[in-house]
């Protein structure tokens, strides 16, 4: 019985962890337009994120009262995607065989 239950949750953490890494991958555009405008404010705030999140950029003026650099707004280009050789080193990828629950193959 203690078997299956293992087996099972084991199922479940497998199914969501793949799930996840889905998630991520569909949303890679946000995510990066998001880490590119959080090194370059530093901060955002609510009304600032769902301004990415709904039109792709963060609209000068929304930061509120707090100080804005003088960098360019980074906004997000939906574009198709086109065969890359190799990923710009400041994006975040994650590899198809990529896998927490079975690690990496490092020994400890």
């Amino acid at each position: 019985m203690a078997a299956e239950i293992d087996a099972e949750i084991r199922r479940v953490l497998e199914e969501c962890y793949e799930r996840a890494k889905a998630m991520l991958r569909e949303h890679m555009d946000l995510l990066n337009a998001l880490t590119e405008n959080l090194m370059r404010l530093q901060t955002i705030n609510r009304a600032e994120f769902l301004a990415l999140v709904e039109t792709g950029s963060i609209p000068e003026g929304l930061g509120g009262d707090k100080p804005q650099p003088a960098a360019p707004v980074v906004t997000l280009e939906k574009k198709p995607e086109a065969p890359k050789s190799e990923p710009a080193p400041d994006k975040v990828t994650l590899p198809d065989d990529f896998d927490v629950l079975k690690g990496d193959g490092r020994e400890s």
